[in-house]
């Protein structure tokens, strides 16, 4: 275990911020390793008063309340209706559809529309793009992909232009591009 890792685990031991099974393994480790042991003690002196006089306080039960609906709508399942949600042009004749974004890992799932003659500029993935053609045909380059066709596009790889003679419908899950017309 590096130096820094193990003080970050010898800080949230004193604050008590472990999982029951790494307060086990931390403490099964710190009584056979003296340098483990100093870093413990030096969070527990820096930490030292910080609890002083401190009365605990209850909070409202409203507030609780709050928290269980926060964390609730967390874990949730999403469902988008057909009808909802609404259609973004993003060049001439291509619109997109956000059906769920994560804007920490910087993905999204999202409806492509390109309307006959529609095209898109080359451009480079920097994640993993999935996309599984639902209606029409599209051209990547000379890659001719139709209704039920899925291609990948991996991380690092980069795409030729890509138009529709027809008009096309797409699924897409992969990195977030705004590129608002």
């Amino acid at each position: 275990m590096s130096e820094n890792k193990s003080d970050l685990l010898a800080g949230e031991y004193v604050l008590g911020t472990l999982d029951a099974e790494e307060r086990a393994r931390f403490a099964a480790q710190l009584n056979h390793d003296p340098a483990l042991q100093q870093q413990v003690e030096a969070w527990e002196r820096r930490l030292e008063g910080l609890e002083g006089d401190a009365k605990p306080v209850e909070p409202p039960a409203r507030l609780w309340d709050k928290i269980e609906a926060a964390l609730d709508a967390a874990v949730a399942p999403v469902t988008l209706r057909a009808g909802q949600g609404g259609w973004q042009p993003i060049l001439e004749g291509v619109e997109k559809k956000v059906l769920h974004r994560d804007p920490e890992a910087g993905v999204e799932s999202y409806l492509l529309r390109l309307a006959p003659g529609a095209r898109l500029p080359a451009h480079e993935h920097h994640l993993t793009e999935e996309c599984i053609m639902l209606e029409g045909e599209a051209w990547i380059g000379e890659l001719r992909l139709a209704a039920g066709d899925f291609h990948l596009a991996p991380a690092g790889s980069a795409h030729p232009e890509t138009h529709s003679d027809t008009g096309a419908l797409a699924y897409i899950r992969g990195q977030v591009y705004d590129l608002a017309v």
